[in-house]
């Protein structure tokens, strides 16, 4: 009996979201720290919004919630944190025993992932009491792995669309979500969980307007939920759109249909960014001015002494490995899942060129292969240039995250120049096979570092 692709593709869904929460949830629990990518802030505005309701100032101290729940998870920055603990238990430890005398200072994101994470986690602690004492932390990095399950999913709805051998998108997404630079948003309090939709937008995205089909509205619609997510995730959808808009330059004195294929999409991506933007400032304003500096200006940049010149220069090709270096606590790392990584980096890095050398200049593969070498040509010089113009410092390393919303079409591009092989299927599936191994073994201390 053949199945039906709907039931196929239910299938494939279920199997990513098992494996998916099978790698995840053991890191949740195994990770008695915090992120290094402010998993605190996270927490406290997903709490001060959900619990308190109340939207965060962009710059605050933390809630005294925040305060213990930090205290009483493992740390680098304090010897023993018992004592620290139980007096942040009793409300008689300040702020200032904390680092960066412990205020939020990411108050100015949008608050979709916040609010989704915060109720849903406040779902799961009640659905869980009966059996299990699940504090509200971990119940919010349990979101996190919903997030990615989700987003992983949806790059394989659209991989399969893309290239029509599901066995392969499947084998794809696990590759995708079995990266250490994408797995730790699945068990880290992060808006970059929600990253792989934002590629997956972007992919949807590159489809469309390379088919000639209008794609305005879809990306104004999916852009304005992207940056409501977090307004960095949109680097992808900027990178497909703006190659675009280069598709148009020769159409402008005409101003016909093909004009408007090429850049309505960008302008749609402009619009949606733009009032997800307008709001979001707008929601930030309503919480009132912040009454405190951001004691972690600073902390990550080094000062410009010199001209700008050296650092963007010196950042230009950093971009190319997007998924290595990368972030991990070091009890759920290992030195082959880090090696594993740096040659995933390598096979990334050749990915645009492969494509672009194979397929037709405005076919899909080719603009999705453009789009791709551009976000990681630009995005990090983007950020460095950012922080220049705004604070004169510059960042030594541009952090490889910032770029995570790009991964996604990385390996769809690596499934496309698969898929063009008879035995591609079976390259991926050997390749996200040994990825699956070894993640798992990390994650649960088979490996260790």
């Amino acid at each position: 009996m053949t199945l039906s692709p709907r039931v196929r593709d239910g299938a494939a869904i279920a199997i990513i979201f098992f494996y998916t929460l099978l790698l995840c949830i053991p890191a949740v629990f195994r990770f008695d720290g915090v992120s290094l990518y402010d998993e605190i802030t996270h927490f406290d505005y997903a709490y001060k919004l959900t619990v308190e309701h109340s939207i965060p100032k962009s710059v605050e101290p933390l809630s005294e919630e925040s305060l213990e729940a930090w205290a009483c998870r493992d740390s680098d920055w304090i010897d023993d944190s018992t004592d620290l603990c139980e007096r942040a238990g009793t409300g008689k430890a300040t702020r200032y025993e904390f680092p960066v005398d412990g205020v939020n200072y990411n108050g100015f994101h949008p608050l979709v992932y916040y609010a989704v994470t915060g109720w849903g986690a406040q779902a799961l602690t009640a659905a869980a009491s009966p059996v299990a004492d699940l504090d509200l932390f971990d119940a919010m990095r349990i979101m996190s792995s919903l997030w990615l399950a989700t987003g992983i999913s949806a790059f394989y709805v659209v991989l399969s669309r893309w290239i029509d051998r599901r066995p392969l998108a499947l084998g794809a997404a696990l590759l995708l979500v079995s990266l250490p630079a994408v797995t730790l948003f699945g068990f880290t309090i992060s808006p970059d969980a929600a990253a792989p939709l934002a590629g997956v937008a972007a992919i949807a995205i590159a489809r469309r307007m390379a088919d000639g089909r209008p794609a305005f509205v879809m990306a104004a619609a999916l852009t304005f939920f992207v940056a409501s997510t977090k307004l960095l995730s949109i680097v992808a959808i900027l990178s497909v759109v703006t190659v675009g808009l280069l598709y148009s330059l020769p159409h402008v004195k005409s101003r016909g249909r093909d004009l408007w294929r090429w850049a309505g999409p960008f302008m749609g991506a402009a619009l949606g960014a733009a009032v997800s933007f307008v709001g979001a400032t707008l929601l930030t304003r309503a919480a009132g001015p912040q009454t405190i500096d951001n004691p972690a200006a600073g902390l990550s940049t080094l000062e410009l002494l010199e001209g700008p010149g050296t650092p963007i220069v010196e950042t230009f090709a950093t971009g190319l490995g997007i998924v290595s270096p990368y972030w991990m606590p070091d009890e759920l790392d290992s030195p082959e899942w880090a090696a594993f990584s740096r040659l995933m980096a390598l096979l990334i890095a050749a990915s645009p060129f492969i494509i672009m050398w194979l397929s037709q200049p405005k076919s899909r593969d080719f603009i999705l292969g453009l789009s791709l070498l551009a976000g990681m040509l630009t995005v990090p010089v983007l950020i460095q240039v950012r922080e220049i113009v705004t604070r004169d410092e510059y960042f030594a390393n541009v952090a490889t995250r910032y770029s995570i919303a790009l991964v996604p079409l990385a390996i769809a591009i690596i499934a496309i120049i698969a898929s063009r092989r008879p035995w591609g299927t079976t390259a991926v599936w050997s390749i996200a096979g040994v990825s699956m191994l070894i993640a798992l073994a990390s994650i649960n201390g088979v490996f260790t570092i």
